[in-house]
């Protein structure tokens, strides 16, 4: 069984015909072929194509011959029609199916939807970009700029701290409480017992693109001779936080016994060592230092 299709008006002139004999509308004449009063009204305005069934079953219904179609077209002949015109019109925009081309222009929709309706793609289960806070200078976030200073990388997408996991085992969940207080997340811990270390992760653009407000960009920070950011020299309590930081990561301290004469003395002295190979870092703790009166060795 398919779609007919009729020449003229021989189609509307039977179902007028039928109307006539049945004496009833159009409803209640769908009702005894199984089709709504709206089909049948559009069948006759020629909106859409007459099941061959339905004709079938009003011929026999009411002994009323339909006129002979010039052609029967099969069942859902429209969809592949028009679903072919449709694909040729979303290759044209996003590029063929399965291709590289493709992927990555459906790829740019996906994302652009999803940062201009989060909330509705988050109750899908999809991914979307997290939102952290705007970074104002404080002393917390200071202190966290001289941690990720010392012993943190930034990539395109992740900041990273590494710390060591047997003495700074305290030390890491009061650093993965301060990324909560900062950033809003405390991220991930992941141990590396072979490698000896700790490393605490958060991903996110979002948090890059925060920390490059404050003054820290992804890269080398050795051969970008990396510093201060500026905001940290605008406050005492910045400058001193923001060493706490790195001294805490990069620094130690230490008990140190005299030597005179190759005579090694009993009373010790209290010892403060920081390092780097960044001499911009070197020369900001060095200042630092001098402000608070803390003698400071410099040692190349």
């Amino acid at each position: 069984m398919g779609r007919m299709v009729f020449e003229g008006s021989d189609f509307e002139k039977f179902l007028d015909e039928v109307q006539v004999k049945t004496n009833l509308n159009w409803d209640r004449i769908g009702e005894q072929v199984g089709v709504s009063g709206r089909t049948l009204r559009d069948w006759k305005r020629g909106v859409l194509l007459p099941s061959e069934k339905v004709v079938a079953g009003l011929e026999k219904l009411y002994g009323i011959l339909a006129p002979k179609p010039v052609k029967i077209r099969e069942e859902y002949w429209s969809g592949r029609k028009y679903g072919h015109i449709g694909a040729l019109a979303r290759m044209k925009k996003y590029g063929p199916v399965g291709t590289a081309e493709g992927r990555r222009k459906g790829g740019l929709v996906s994302q652009k939807r999803r940062r201009e309706n989060p909330e509705y793609y988050n109750k899908l289960g999809c991914l979307t970009r997290k939102k952290f806070p705007i970074l104002k200078p404080t002393k917390k976030l200071a202190e966290l700029i001289g941690i990720i200073l010392g012993d943190g990388g930034i990539t395109l997408g992740q900041l990273k701290i590494y710390l060591n996991r047997k003495l700074d085992q305290i030390y890491a969940i009061y650093v993965r409480k301060l990324l909560k207080e900062v950033f809003g997340e405390k991220g991930s811990s992941y141990d590396y017992p072979k490698e000896g270390v700790v490393i605490l992760t958060i991903t996110g653009v979002g948090l890059i693109k925060r920390l490059a407000t404050v003054g820290l960009r992804r890269g080398n920070k050795v051969k970008n001779q990396v510093g201060f950011p500026e905001w940290i020299w605008e406050s005492e309590d910045f400058k001193k936080y923001c060493v706490r930081g790195l001294i805490d990561t990069d620094g130690c301290l230490y008990f140190h016994h005299h030597w005179i004469e190759n005579k090694k003395y009993r009373y010790r002295n209290l010892g403060l060592c920081y390092s780097s190979r960044s001499k911009n870092l070197i020369n900001s703790v060095s200042k630092i230092f001098t402000e608070n009166r803390i003698i400071f060795l410099f040692i190349a």
